[in-house]
């Protein structure tokens, strides 16, 4: 086993299964490179690494995975932590310091056929990338537990601090965070549709938020349509279309808290008061602030024709009231 001493100003050949380190006993010994010098890892023949200061590490030769069977790996990185108090430790650290990088600053790239697929870059932003058919890029979350609450979770920070671990009180309307949906026009991508979040502010080391839905019709940006507030009220802005999935189903059902005393349901004019146009309360008491026309009424035929209690209809002459099952009673009508 050859054995050098530092600093060394030659080329460092270290046979295949070997280890490059120190004899010093020394844990925070380290190897310097100077710019002349160059330092050369010797493995088979796909996997040599050289380094000198004046570029980067990078394999000697390219790395091939071409055995006939079993698995391979292009890298390994295994240790083991056995610390014995305290401290941190980080299995693989990209430290980029950017001191003048005019063009675009990856400091991690993985590539896939020469096409990144994803990457960081220096402002920390993630992309995922594919190009072809199939259902890529896809984020996905597996968790293996038999416990309930264990759940995969992907989670949104935020503080008004702009230094990182800062806390910050948010304020009233503050994002907190986005998931966005982008289509491409022909000339670029643009907001289709986007699910956020806005704070309601602070109280008691809580901090309300509502949840938005929000979609684009055609201008620069999306318009919130769905508005679920934080304690659970949620406000529409634009027309509810209600489809029951089959003809037994139920489209639309509103059912009242033990002991209801507010209304069930109200409809309100634009400024006015709740439900100054129609209000059905908890005894199903409707009362309506215009007119109600029955624009399409079923006639009976007789006076035992099929009908409900409390069924009202009209024809030209008379107005019709169901007071019993399949009974009917009317009262002529005339001009004056």
């Amino acid at each position: 086993m050859p054995s050098y001493t530092l600093p060394y100003t030659g080329v460092l050949d270290v046979p295949a299964n070997t280890m490059l380190g120190n004899n010093t006993g020394s844990a925070a010994a380290a190897i310097g490179l100077t710019q002349a010098q160059t330092l050369t890892f010797l493995g088979d023949p796909g996997g040599a690494f050289g380094a000198d200061a004046a570029t980067q590490i990078t394999p000697s030769t390219a790395i091939v995975l071409d055995e006939a069977t079993g698995n391979e790996i292009g890298l390994d990185i295994s240790y083991v932590v056995n610390k014995a108090t305290s401290g941190n430790d980080t299995g693989l650290l990209i430290s980029m310091t950017d001191t003048a990088s005019p063009g675009t600053s990856l400091p991690l790239d993985i590539q896939v056929g020469g096409s990144s697929v994803m990457s960081v870059d220096a402002a920390g932003n993630q992309t995922l990338t594919h190009a072809g058919v199939g259902d890529f890029p896809s984020l996905s979350l597996y968790k293996y537990s038999s416990g309930s609450g264990h759940e995969p979770k992907l989670k949104f920070y935020k503080s008004a601090n702009n230094t990182v671990g800062g806390n910050t009180t948010l304020s009233t309307s503050h994002d907190q965070g986005s998931i966005e949906f982008w289509g491409n026009d022909g000339n670029g991508h643009h907001e289709s549709a986007k699910i956020y979040s806005k704070s309601g502010g602070t109280s008691n080391n809580v901090v309300p938020g509502d949840l938005r839905f929000a979609t684009n019709a055609g201008g620069t940006e999306s318009t919130d349509r769905v508005v679920i507030g934080s304690a659970g009220e949620t406000t529409f802005s634009y027309p509810v279309i209600v489809t029951a999935p089959a003809a037994t189903d139920i489209p639309l059902s509103i059912t009242g808290a033990a002991a209801q005393s507010a209304n069930l349901f109200d409809i309100t004019s634009n400024g006015g008061t709740a439900g100054d146009l129609l209000s059905v309360d908890s005894a199903g008491d409707a009362t309506f602030s215009g007119e109600l026309t029955l624009s399409s009424p079923t006639v009976p035929a007789s006076a035992a024709a099929t009908g409900v209690a409390g069924t009202v209809s009209w024809a030209a002459g008379y107005v019709y009231i169901c007071t019993a099952t399949d009974t009917w009673k009317r009262v002529a009508i005339a001009t004056w």
